[in-house]
């Protein structure tokens, strides 16, 4: 433990000194006797915790906290006094200090030590929830914009694919091919940002990770130099993982970018496979691994390396050390990783280079259910369908799609309205409800149908929704299927005739 102890009296700062160390041992203690020293001393050197006596040659205690807070991290601070009136206590824990303790009790070796340990352990717990919410924050920020960025989506999807379906002869069709593939890449992107959000796996099969690299590298050819080598170490009978390919991608992308870049014009990039067997481990965020098999994949780069500076935010969202900050980079990789139950390593040294070990675990049981061909549709019956969706783009799409496929369509564009068409006495076979709503939650909306039209089929659908909100609605009503956004027209006629399908 580091300690920095203001204290003029010469004999009491000896008596603190020697009950610190006798309860801490190996404890590094400097000591200063004036406010002055205390502040410049703070402000150069790195301390655990400092004791402040309230009264100084130079000033007292209160007007020393406005001074620290100009430096960053500094240590709590006990400020520590023969004056233990409560003026003097509540003057001292105002202006910025953590505790107080009066001289009395700091100069008994249990209660000094006891005080300094329970002052370190609130702060460990203060900076372990600034980070849970730092963390909730950006999840709820990447769960909003992928919402939203999907409804987008089913708009340009779902009009690219209605002008493909027209036949025209010329390059229109080439155009609306083209406008399809990017909004699938759009798609993607949009599952990095959920992949942030931790909200889960989205299409968890069995996966091959050689498989993976070569999709990466075949990615990754001219978006670096021609001039960096890229060498493969794979592995032959790997075991598959349970995992979404898509997610792996990303995440083996954003690892090699950041090598390549590294680099910068010359360089040599290295990936590497093998199956393990590893005892319990502790990953670089500090996420306890069970024992057991584990499929082992490194990146490794030739670049200038990682200064200890920038490991404590290089996982942060936004960090760079270009300045510009203009992705998720790392921090999505570590929300995949986490997703996955995997974990990181982190080998590098400044001017050799950076190796990046990834681990995998083995599942227990993977078994990939056999596809079952969809039962053919000889004709498809006429419908009536209510469609809740409160983005116009979507609204637009969804009944068009469904007034083609030959079906009766209405739409409300908020949870109210819905409510209110549900009422009335016309017939109803379907309801199509987005689970996010301007007035309500399309639970609420699904509540309302089951009360007022328990004859009628549902679908639930969303851009976003985490994994657990998710499997409780489910669980509550698991006769009702859930579409994810971005759907393509014939996902989701496929999910209206499964649902409109006599039981």
């Amino acid at each position: 433990m580091n300690v920095l102890i203001a204290e003029d009296n010469n004999a009491h700062r000896e008596l603190l000194e020697i009950l610190i160390r006798s309860g801490e041992v190996g404890s590094q203690i400097t000591a200063v006797d004036t406010g002055a020293d205390f502040i410049r001393t703070l402000a150069n050197q790195k301390f655990d915790v400092a004791l402040l006596d309230y009264h100084l040659p130079d000033c007292v205690a209160t007007e020393i906290f406005p001074q620290l807070d100009q430096i960053p991290n500094r240590p709590p601070v006990i400020v520590v006094s023969s004056d233990a009136d409560s003026e003097t206590i509540i003057a001292a824990l105002r202006s910025g200090g953590r505790d107080f303790l009066p001289k009395n009790e700091a100069f008994q070796a249990a209660a000094l030590i006891a005080r300094i340990r329970a002052v370190l352990r609130r702060q460990r717990e203060e900076m372990q929830l600034i980070e849970r919410q730092k963390d909730e924050c950006i999840a709820a920020l990447a769960g909003g914009l992928a919402h939203d960025f999907n409804n987008m989506l089913v708009g340009i999807l779902g009009k690219a694919a209605l002008l493909r379906d027209e036949g025209a002869p010329d390059k229109r069709l080439d155009y609306c091919n083209a406008i399809i593939r990017t909004g699938e890449r759009l798609a993607d992107l949009a599952k990095q940002l959920l992949a942030y959000a931790r909200g889960g796996k989205y299409n968890p099969r069995p996966t091959n990770i050689n498989a993976v690299i070569e999709d990466t590298l075949a990615m990754l050819k001219g978006a670096v130099s021609q001039r960096l080598q890229i060498r493969t170490f794979l592995s032959n009978g790997l075991w598959d993982v349970h995992a979404d390919r898509s997610q792996l991608v990303q995440a083996l992308l954003n690892l090699c970018l950041n090598g390549c870049e590294a680099m910068g014009r010359e360089g040599t990039l290295s990936i590497f496979t093998e199956s393990v067997s590893k005892p319990a481990w502790q990953d670089l965020f500090g996420v306890q691994h069970a024992a057991g098999e584990y499929l082992h994949l490194v990146v490794a780069d030739t670049g200038s390396g990682i200064s200890d500076n920038i490991r404590s935010t290089m996982f942060e969202p936004y960090h760079s050390t270009k300045g510009d900050g203009r992705g998720l980079g790392l921090a999505a990789v570590k929300g995949i990783l986490k997703t996955h139950g995997g974990g990181l390593l982190l080998n590098s040294e400044p001017g050799r280079g950076t190796a990046f070990h990834i681990f995998l675990p083995r599942p227990t049981a993977l078994i990939e259910p056999p596809a079952s061909a969809p039962a053919p549709i000889a004709e498809r019956k006429r419908a009536r369908v209510l469609v809740v969706e409160d983005e116009p783009e979507v609204r637009e799409v969804v009944c068009e799609v469904l007034q083609r496929s030959g079906h009766d369509v209405s739409f409300a564009e908020n949870g109210s309205r819905a409510v209110e068409s549900l009422r009335r006495p016309e017939p109803l076979d379907l309801v199509l409800i987005d689970m996010r709503l301007p007035d309500c939650s399309g639970v609420d909306v699904l509540r309302a149908c089951r009360r007022e039209r328990p004859e009628a089929r549902v679908i639930l659908c969303s851009g976003y929704e985490r994994v657990s909100i998710l499997q409780e609605v489910l669980r509550e009503f698991d006769d009702v299927p859930f579409l994810s956004k971005p759907f393509l027209p014939d996902q989701l006629l496929k999910a209206v005739d499964a649902v409109l399908a006599p039981r």
